[in-house]
């Protein structure tokens, strides 16, 4: 949605690629730890969700904008 969002206002595809990508990669990341955090939370009596939310939503937020700055300067000759 996004992709489409920055391919209706720039009219340019590759930004709507790059901001499609970040996103991609950033539900990946989200995906996969949110995954495995309960699979390897090994305290009895503790629920991962509570012990982990706290952290894992910034870490995702982080890997999110990491994606999208660092996809930007490969394709910036593209953009301008």
């Amino acid at each position: 949605m996004a992709g489409l969002i920055a391919l209706t206002w720039r009219g340019d595809a590759t930004l709507a690629l790059i901001v499609a990508a970040a996103l991609a990669g950033s539900m990946l990341v989200a995906s996969l730890t949110e995954a495995l955090v309960p699979l390897l939370w090994k305290t009895p009596l503790s629920d991962p969700a509570l012990a982990f939310g706290v952290i894992l939503t910034p870490f995702t937020d982080v890997c999110g904008i990491l994606f999208l700055f660092g996809l930007s300067p490969l394709f910036l000759p593209a953009l301008l």
